[in-house]
């Protein structure tokens, strides 16, 4: 293999440089850094994850959001135009008597996301010890680059005893991708 060695490539004529042709792939090794001081595109948009995990159970008869343990991260944008991808996935349940429901929400810097108590997914049936897996999906805008932390809560709906994750070996999973602009 050659190599090249320069400190900067100018183009000829004009301000735009082509590298390779169509279908031409470049490699570009462990380890380097690609600093980008102008305006770039094409490149992959997912700038950072950071995942958290729990296996732990979790109950409340609570009316209002309470945090769940272990689902908690934090995440540092790049830039204050990214989005945050946040995905949770997790195991719901309502216990003995049924008729009831619970909400899940995830909180940004102890804001609900959703600004008010339905939370972003919801869990509700007649059966007693019913048990549900329930996904959350929601796209945040970052506006800083400064720490984030996300938290998983979750509260009841009509006083009954509510769980989350209740099903033997379930493990819950939180993530954030930062999806740059």
């Amino acid at each position: 293999m050659s190599s090249i060695e320069v400190d900067k490539i100018v183009p000829a004529t004009g301000t735009s440089l082509t590298l390779g042709d169509s279908g031409d792939t470049f490699t570009i090794p462990s380890g380097v850094t690609l600093t980008n001081n102008g305006t770039a595109s094409g490149f992959g948009k997912i700038g950072q994850v950071v995942q958290a995990t729990s296996t732990a159970n979790q109950t409340t008869s609570s009316s209002s959001f309470v945090a769940v343990s272990g689902m908690s991260l934090s995440i540092t944008p790049t830039s204050a135009s990214s989005k945050i991808y946040l995905t949770a996935m997790q195991v719901l349940g309502i216990g003995l008597g049924g008729g009831y429901m619970q909400r899940v929400s995830i909180f940004r810097d102890g804001t609900n996301l959703n600004g008010n108590d339905n939370g972003l997914a919801s869990f509700g049936t007649d059966a007693s010890g019913t048990n549900v897996t329930t996904p959350i999906i929601y796209l945040d805008s970052a506006l800083t680059t400064s720490a984030i932390t996300y938290q998983v809560y979750f509260r009841s709906v009509g006083g009954a005893t509510v769980s989350y994750n209740n099903y033997s070996g379930a493990t819950a999973t939180l993530i954030a991708m930062e999806v740059l602009a």
